[in-house]
């Protein structure tokens, strides 16, 4: 079969301008698409190193490719906009991850929002409630008072912008939990899905489009939950309405767009913070652990103040919940329930 030359010719040109092409986009990425800081869950290739023996050399070419793959001037480009493209037709890519209306972005537990999974049995709700009985007492005999906050997912406060498919529970684990322990007679299990809900409606919002947890206004909500509480004992504090505290807006890409890739590809609702900024400035801070990880306990001190002490367990939703507690306690102990036992 003869070639036609000028077939040849063509298809040359072609190629030519197509590689051109890219090298021009890889150039010019930087101008035609803002760079984007991708959170993996990897270090990148390093730099390889010189080689300093034979099987370093024969190594050598691997860890040149592996470098040049994890470095190349376009890749965060590419791989944001491939999950971009994912996002916008609602799939995550991310098994923790699920995309409901308008783009919101709810944390799955392997329980697909509740609707999937084996319910805790009776008997399991009932030994739970048990342990609380023996904490309240506990607690009480060193002349103390224990109270438990659960906080709502955010699908039960959002549901409107939770997937199509999403119905509420109303039998969820924590408000079977929450009923066993009233019947039991313990009024200190609080599930906190009232005060969230009138939060969204009073104070928007209570959680944001792209974060699994409440917002300073959302956690403004639990406080005073718990403030009426503590009225009516030993050790009661003040309730201070939100005009009180200083509200501040987070800027940065929320944890649920990060762990799709999203990392400043997506714009996210606003995230209000609450702080006391003159408390904040007369606290003193203690580590309690030699170990610098989330789950350390700390101890904030506020000196000149009368009010009562808080051991204050929980998880990554005391961050916005602690500024408004400062204020007032004397002393508060901020612990990771994932740091060990109950104290």
């Amino acid at each position: 079969m003869e070639i036609d030359p000028r077939a040849e010719q063509r298809w040359s040109l072609c190629l030519m301008a197509g590689v051109g092409g890219l090298l021009l986009l890889m150039l010019l990425s930087g101008v035609l698409f803002p760079r984007r800081t991708l959170m993996e869950q990897r270090a990148l290739a390093a730099v390889p190193a010189w080689p300093s023996s034979w099987r370093d050399t024969q190594n050598l070419p691997r860890s040149v490719d592996a470098f040049v793959q994890d470095h190349f001037p376009a890749r965060t480009r590419l791989i944001g906009g491939l999950n971009s493209l994912r996002y916008l037709v609602g799939d995550s890519g991310v098994r923790s991850v699920v995309i409901g209306r308008q783009g919101w972005l709810f944390y799955d537990d392997g329980s697909h929002l509740g609707m999937a999974g084996d319910a805790p049995q009776d008997k399991e709700i009932n030994r739970w409630v048990d342990q609380i009985d023996r904490w309240t007492h506990t607690v009480a005999a060193r002349g103390g008072h224990f109270f438990m906050m659960i906080p709502p997912d955010k699908e039960r406060i959002y549901p409107e912008q939770a997937p199509g498919w999403y119905a509420p529970n109303p039998n969820s684990p924590a408000e079977r939990l929450v009923r066993a322990a009233q019947a039991r007679g313990l009024e200190n299990v609080l599930y906190l899905l009232p005060q969230l809900l009138r939060a969204k409606s009073e104070t928007p919002p209570a959680c944001n489009d792209t974060d699994t947890h409440w917002t300073g206004l959302g956690a403004h909500a639990a406080y005073i939950a718990l403030a009426e509480r503590l009225r009516t004992t030993d050790a009661p504090i003040s309730m201070w309405p939100l005009d009180r505290y200083t509200q501040t807006i987070r800027e940065k890409d929320q944890g649920l767009s990060s762990m799709l890739g999203l990392k400043g590809w997506l714009t996210s609702s606003p995230f209000p913070l609450v702080s006391h900024p003159e408390t904040d400035r007369t606290i003193k801070l203690s580590e309690l652990s030699d170990t610098r990880r989330s789950a350390a306990p700390l101890m904030y001190e506020n000196d000149g103040n009368d009010g009562p002490v808080l051991l204050l367990v929980g998880d990554s939703f005391r961050e916005q919940f602690l500024p408004l507690l400062l204020p007032h306690f004397r002393r508060i102990i901020s612990c990771h329930y994932h740091d060990g036992a109950f104290r």
